[in-house]
């Protein structure tokens, strides 16, 4: 599968990547008004808050990954194959939701985010690893090499939390 192929594919279903990337910070927003601004610090919320971001975060740095390996190809994001509406609906979307889950809870409550820009950090470098192992051609398990791919992006984003976690305690 190619790079153009991935973004005819996006192209093709912008309409249902777009209802997702607006229905994440639309949850996030019906769920605060569940509860009182203050009371999403507490157990049930906190887990839900820190999946969506999670959720969009992951939908963002694929989508810029997947922008900086084709422009690592040679391709230029003004093409015309290039999904820019996709990638402004994820942006807009993500926005969204760290705006709505800031409103009732501190990101310093919510344990696996703390810093949503070393989030977005995290998955950008482990969707920009899983490309450069796609790229290569490494195959470290075996199967078809998507599987390694999404292992290689799930093990460094893993391994780069861990170091970031360990990094913040000894501050």
């Amino acid at each position: 599968m190619t790079i153009e192929s991935v973004f005819a594919v996006l192209t093709e279903y912008r309409r249902v990547l777009g209802i997702t990337c607006i229905v994440i910070p639309a949850i996030a927003f019906v769920i605060s008004w569940m509860h009182g601004v203050y009371q999403g610090r507490e157990t049930p919320w906190r887990q839900i808050y820190a999946l969506l971001v999670h959720l969009s975060t992951l939908i963002v740095a694929a989508l810029l990954a997947l922008g900086v390996f084709y422009v690592y190809q040679g391709g230029s994001p003004l093409d015309p194959g290039v999904p820019r509406f996709v990638g402004i609906v994820a942006l807009v979307g993500w926005l969204l939701t760290l705006l709505f889950v800031k409103r009732v809870v501190d990101f310093e409550n919510i344990r696996s985010i703390r810093s949503p820009i070393l989030l977005i950090i995290s998955w950008l470098v482990a969707w920009t690893a899983g490309f450069v192992v796609y790229l290569f051609e490494f195959v470290l398990i075996p199967g078809p090499e998507y599987v390694t791919v999404l292992a290689a992006i799930v093990l460094v984003f893993l391994v780069l939390r861990t170091i970031l976690r360990v990094f913040a305690r000894e501050r």
